[in-house]
């Protein structure tokens, strides 16, 4: 599903980003076919609103920079620091782990500040395509199937948002979970490898 490979004569940040956007813009292609199937326009819940969105996304996104600060920045030898003498060295190995993977198999570091951007931004675009689809369809036939049960459309109506949010969250949750686990056992075997 990664799409066809760049062109062999492109300089290797190009092949980089390009071979990193075919592959974060899938989410989107699907986006659209499904939209068009389903008769739910891909950024039909899109609404630019900076001044409400911007609280909620810095309170959201504040914890993972608190950690990413503390795993990168912080020294996590037992000789180097309070913090790290205090952890058992189990946690410290883990830590240190994460990351020398982050570092050394980051796909950042082949496309560029200005690459890396791009293929950010597309791809949390076709993701949010993606979400924005699945949402609308499920929250219109949670909808039908609710009449159908018995509950007015006031009801249904009410209600059917709420089991399309849950089902989409859950189904998030259990993918990035198994893209987390193969991630991290990948990367785990590559720095001992690289450590040996």
């Amino acid at each position: 599903g990664a799409g066809p490979p760049p062109p062999p004569g492109l300089p290797p940040r190009a092949r980089a980003v390009l071979t990193s956007l075919t592959q974060r813009a899938v989410p989107g292609t699907a986006a659209v076919v499904g939209g068009l199937l389903c008769h739910q326009p891909p950024l039909r819940l899109w609404h630019w609103d900076p001044a409400g969105v911007a609280p909620v996304a810095l309170a959201c996104a504040s914890p993972l920079w608190a950690l990413s600060l503390a795993l990168f920045l912080a020294p996590w030898d037992a000789d180097e620091g309070p913090l790290a003498a205090a952890l058992p060295e189990s946690v410290r190995g883990g830590f240190e782990d994460v990351r020398s993977a982050a570092c050394l198999f980051n796909p950042g570091l082949a496309m560029g500040a200005a690459g890396e951007l791009a293929v950010i931004a597309v791809g949390d675009l076709a993701d949010e395509m993606l979400r924005a689809v699945a949402l609308a369809f499920g929250r219109a036939w949670a909808a039908d199937r609710l009449m159908e049960a018995g509950l007015d459309g006031g009801e249904a109506a009410a209600l059917a948002p709420w089991l399309a949010l849950g089902a989409v969250v859950a189904a998030l949750a259990a993918r990035e979970a198994a893209r987390g686990r193969r991630a991290f056992a990948q990367e785990a075997v590559e720095v001992r490898r690289v450590g040996k």
